[in-house]
């Protein structure tokens, strides 16, 4: 009697290992991952603020204390860009814009005056912008991108263009101003 129900226990053993493998090979689902229109324009930029000789170094990464941001818009498409320079960062240089871009050269289009979405009140102009793919080396020595945007706040200081330049944030803690 004891050996039937070994052997009806080994049957249930057997069944559910069985069914166990079959279900572990049957859900194989491949996933797509879907990526924003601009991923290869957005990041955290650690930027320094130049003068438009573009030599005069005017604010370092330690007087920003924070990044420049570029990031997909709702929108979802590849002709804009949120450029964003948080209020916290730096007050007077603050601004958050939808920048038309030309994705395909990783660049912005030129001489558009743009509404500061910050405060609805002021406008930028971006008079030349762009994106190059590993072409910066970040302080912990890892290749990165550069940016370089050359801004204009138009109501603010008409005239007086500043340069960004920056490279990409790596994630390495060296690398974070």
């Amino acid at each position: 009697f004891k050996l039937l129900k070994i052997s009806n226990m080994k049957k249930h053993v057997i069944y559910f290992m069985m069914l166990s493998v079959l279900a572990l090979f049957s859900c194989k689902k491949e996933y797509k991952i879907n990526k924003a229109a601009t991923v290869d324009m957005s990041g955290e930029w650690w930027v320094q603020i130049y003068s438009e000789d573009d030599s005069t170094l005017q604010y370092d990464f330690s007087d920003l204390e924070g990044s420049l941001i570029t990031s997909n818009t709702s929108a979802d498409v590849n002709t804009e860009l949120l450029v964003n320079l948080p209020s916290g960062t730096f007050g007077p240089f603050a601004f958050k814009v939808k920048a038309p871009i030309d994705y395909a050269s990783t660049s912005f289009k030129l001489g558009t005056s743009l509404l500061n979405l910050n405060d609805s009140i002021a406008g930028i102009t971006i008079h030349e912008g762009k994106i190059w793919k590993n072409a910066a080396t970040a302080p912990s020595l890892h290749k990165t991108d550069s940016i370089r945007l050359v801004v204009e706040y138009v109501e603010d200081e008409p005239g007086v263009k500043y340069i960004f330049r920056g490279y990409k944030d790596t994630g390495w803690p060296e690398d974070r101003h």
